[in-house]
């Protein structure tokens, strides 16, 4: 992860909190005090209104990471924000008749190349599209083949 992505949740949701609660050092980030941090996430939000859970635990993420990186410097004890319980995500997959179907549907073996990589692999489709245009080849899904154009 980035220092863009993690640098976010530190300046923008951890350091306003902070002044908000008049917190100027690190030892005052207890496990007491990050469950008020955590607990006013959820139950206010954020910038623009409320936070998904998924939100949440990423910002929860980047704190511990930084609390983490604190602690092997030395800076703080052992306080570490509890993240939000999060809801596994259930996927709409394809099933081995419907991938049968688009290799069959595909008018080219680069396409078909595309269609048993993301169906045998469980590759992202975004990766796998990227490097068929470094291939020099691309996927086109016919018009009425009955499946999406497009995976998410």
């Amino acid at each position: 992860m980035s220092l863009q992505a993690h640098g976010y949740p530190l300046e923008h949701v951890l350091l306003p909190w902070c002044d908000r609660h008049g917190i100027t050092d690190l030892a005052s980030l207890d496990s007491r005090t990050l469950n008020r941090f955590t607990s006013e996430l959820l139950e206010q939000g954020g910038r623009r209104g409320v936070l998904s859970r998924h939100s949440m635990a990423s910002y929860v993420r980047s704190v511990n990471l930084f609390l983490r990186w604190c602690r092997q410097e030395g800076e703080i004890g052992h306080g570490q924000a509890q993240a939000p319980k999060v809801p596994g995500r259930a996927l709409d997959v394809l099933t081995r008749g419907e991938i049968d179907r688009l290799d069959e549907a595909a008018s080219t073996e680069g396409d078909k190349v595309i269609v048993r990589l993301l169906a045998d692999t469980g590759i992202r489709a975004c990766p796998a599209l990227g490097s068929q245009q470094r291939m020099g080849f691309s996927v086109r899904l016919p018009v009425g083949c009955g499946l999406p154009t497009y995976v998410s």
